[in-house]
């Protein structure tokens, strides 16, 4: 299966990792119609794989749509030249829009991965399975994770897909 990705970077402006719940915000609330950009809708949280999502690597800010978001992501690369963050409009003078066509699917070699960012791993159905299930040995409830998490994100580009 092929997955339109876009990432936008802003280049050079000095953020902390915490800043990235911040773009979310100001994002979300200038384009509140967009409930991709935020999984809300109204006062109430839309349960759904993040198709937008919003990373701060390296102190560089990383806007990164999948799917049906990668065109949204994009147009937003191309019209926003300020952010708000704490009250501070900060210009944005350098960035890039990256787009992709990529596969997704199964492969016959291991592929290894990395957090580079905080992943949180647990939501209100699985931590009463991880308490449930492994009282003394919390960890061995993270491959399990991971894996309907994968399922999670399949499930959600096939849908948009084919809507």
């Amino acid at each position: 299966m092929n997955i339109d990705i876009c990432k936008l970077e802003l280049q050079n402006i000095d953020l902390k990792p915490r800043d990235s719940e911040k773009i979310r915000g100001y994002l979300g609330n200038k384009y509140i119609e967009n409930d991709i950009l935020h999984n809300h809708n109204q006062d109430k949280f839309i349960y759904r794989y993040p198709m937008v999502q919003y990373k701060i690597i390296d102190k560089t800010a990383m806007i990164i749509g999948i799917g049906k978001a990668s065109n949204l992501v994009a147009n937003i690369g191309i019209i926003e030249d300020k952010i708000l963050i704490d009250d501070k409009l900060i210009n944005i003078y350098e960035k890039s829009i990256l787009r992709l066509n990529q596969n997704y699917g199964c492969k016959d070699d291991y592929i290894e991965y990395k957090f580079i960012t905080p992943w949180i791993a647990l939501n209100q159905n699985n931590i009463s399975k991880l308490t449930l299930n492994s009282p003394t040995n919390p960890m061995c409830f993270i491959p399990f994770i991971i894996t309907s998490f994968s399922f999670k994100f399949i499930q959600q580009c096939i849908f948009s897909f084919t809507v």
